[in-house]
């Protein structure tokens, strides 16, 4: 069993709604190409078989440094007339924490490590972060509202 159910129709007059549990999804996020379960066919004949890298991915750990500018950005995010809307981080001290997680999982492709010592960027709810790499440390040196993002938000005012 893959532990997602789902129920169709659930309610009188709700029968274009599909209700979905068991799924790790953030909450809004599109479910798209769903099919019936059918035992005759979505049981595999044997125990399937999966990479060794699945369990035990080959990443190293790094370290990670935030510069003053980026201290002050990640304040500036929660403060005053500069006050970002964030879709799902809460606070200064949520925010740096995701940011290390994500970048002590060093994101980078297998490509983008091998460059060596260059800059990076990658989005966050509505910010965009950005990164130096040296060595085995990764900075960051700026946290900045997407652009991108703040032409959405401002669509469809939010």
């Amino acid at each position: 069993s893959s532990g997602i159910n789902a129920e169709w129709p659930l309610r009188p007059g709700e029968a274009d709604t599909l209700y979905l549990s068991g799924l790790d999804l953030v909450d809004g996020t599109p479910v798209v190409d769903i099919k019936p379960y059918i035992s005759d066919y979505d049981i595999p004949p044997e125990p399937s078989s999966h990479p060794r890298w699945i369990n035990a991915p080959p990443t190293s750990r790094v370290t990670v440094e935030f510069t003053e500018a980026a201290l002050t950005d990640i304040t500036t995010v929660f403060s005053g007339a500069h006050q970002h809307k964030m879709r799902f981080i809460r606070s200064e001290g949520e925010l740096k924490q995701s940011i290390t997680d994500i970048i002590e999982a060093d994101p980078r492709s297998v490509y983008r490590k091998r460059q060596g010592n260059v800059e990076f960027s990658f989005p966050l709810d509505t910010i965009d972060v950005y990164v130096k790499v040296s060595d085995s440390t990764l900075i960051v040196t700026g946290v900045k509202q997407s652009e991108y993002v703040k032409m959405l938000l401002d669509k469809q005012n939010l």
